[in-house]
């Protein structure tokens, strides 16, 4: 799968994952909290629309920035909504509020996978993981992006530390790329898993090609 969209992101090494998540889950609802220019977003999208026609995803995000990824103006918005727009709009909706308020329209259990790339701050990043959680079914994922940075303010490693350790899930990661983590919530190894990561050194250099 070539991607048709092209933006700066430094989401570009997971993309290959991204695609292969949703042509293996075919999952019905994916969230994604923090999209800015949209490469992790339409990577969900194109893969839905090849692979997993019956897939949603929903995109939350002010469109205005923050001090870790910095502020941007309304050309940022206006590119995904554009893109979206012609190409996705029915299978994509565009959420234009914030992570909280967003949570208050989806019932507890009905997401089959969640993307976490909001601010990175240990504080923000907990309090996204505890406002979300209840929202993903059993069986079903939370992705987190940043993991592997450990500097400044970041502070997604100390929470995917903690994640690991709860026993709630199985978990895989990925140094690449900043780091992708995923965390899926059940007591035993999902059979995808396993083929994830008997590919997961041929998944990273696919990654870094695009």
């Amino acid at each position: 799968l070539t991607p048709r969209y092209v933006a700066d992101s430094s989401w570009w090494e997971h993309v290959p994952l991204a695609h292969m998540l949703v042509e293996i889950l075919k999952p019905k609802v994916i969230v994604e909290l923090g999209t800015h220019y949209g490469v992790s977003l339409f990577s969900f999208c194109e893969a839905a629309e090849i692979y997993s026609t019956a897939t949603y995803i929903y995109a939350v995000d002010t469109w205005s920035g923050d001090k870790q990824a910095g502020f941007y103006d309304e050309d940022v918005y206006e590119r995904v909504s554009g893109h979206r727009n012609k190409y996705h709009k029915d299978r994509c909706q565009l959420m234009r509020t914030t992570f909280e308020d967003a949570a208050l329209k989806f019932e507890d259990e009905t997401i089959d996978i969640i993307h976490i790339d909001g601010l990175h701050t240990y504080e923000a990043v907990k309090a996204d993981y505890d406002t979300w959680k209840k929202k993903i079914k059993k069986g079903g994922s939370i992705l987190f992006h940043d993991w592997n940075v450990r500097e400044g303010d970041f502070g997604v490693w100390k929470l995917w530390e903690s994640i690991k350790n709860e026993g709630l899930y199985q978990c895989i990661e990925f140094p690449n790329g900043y780091g992708l983590g995923i965390a899926t919530l059940s007591k035993t190894t999902p059979e995808w898993h396993k083929m994830i990561k008997d590919n997961i050194k041929v998944i990273q250099c696919k990654g870094l090609l695009l």
